[in-house]
C-alpha cells in the first residue's frame, strides 16, 4: 500500500500553490507601491523614454534623490493605458529615501512597480 499522492492531484497542488505565490506577489508589489505613495519623499524626474511588450509598457526615467550626488535612471512596467509624456519632460516621483531605487512616478500612482 502506497501512500503518495496520484499524480494528478499532486500537479493541481502545485498549479495551487504557484498561482498563491503569484498573487501574494502582486498584492505585495501593490502593498509597496502603496508605502511609497504615503511615505516617500517628492522628487522631480525626467523622462527618458517608453519601450511597449506585452506585459505593458516600460518607462525610463533619471532623477538625483535628495542628499545623493549620483543620478539614478530607473526602468519601471506600468500597467494599462499609459500617457506618454515627450523625452525630456518632468514628472513628480516619490522614493524611499533610504532606498531611492524603490520609485513611483506620480502620473503612474498604483499601476507602477515600484521595484
Amino acid at each position: 500500500m502506497s501512500s503518495a499522492l496520484p499524480p494528478t492531484l499532486f500537479f493541481s497542488f502545485l498549479g495551487l500553490l504557484f498561482v498563491l505565490f503569484v498573487a501574494g506577489a502582486a498584492r505585495a508589489q501593490a502593498g509597496e507601491a502603496e508605502h511609497v505613495l504615503r511615505s516617500g519623499r517628492v522628487g522631480e524626474a525626467e523622462i527618458i523614454g517608453y519601450l511597449r511588450s506585452e506585459d505593458g509598457i516600460t518607462v525610463k526615467y533619471t532623477f538625483l534623490p535628495k542628499g545623493h550626488e549620483e543620478v539614478l535612471v530607473c526602468e519601471k512596467l506600468v500597467r494599462g493605458r499609459v500617457k506618454q509624456f515627450p523625452p525630456g519632460s518632468r514628472v513628480p516621483v516619490r522614493y524611499l529615501a533610504s532606498y531611492p531605487s524603490i520609485s513611483v512616478l506620480l502620473p503612474y500612482g498604483r499601476r507602477q512597480n515600484p521595484n
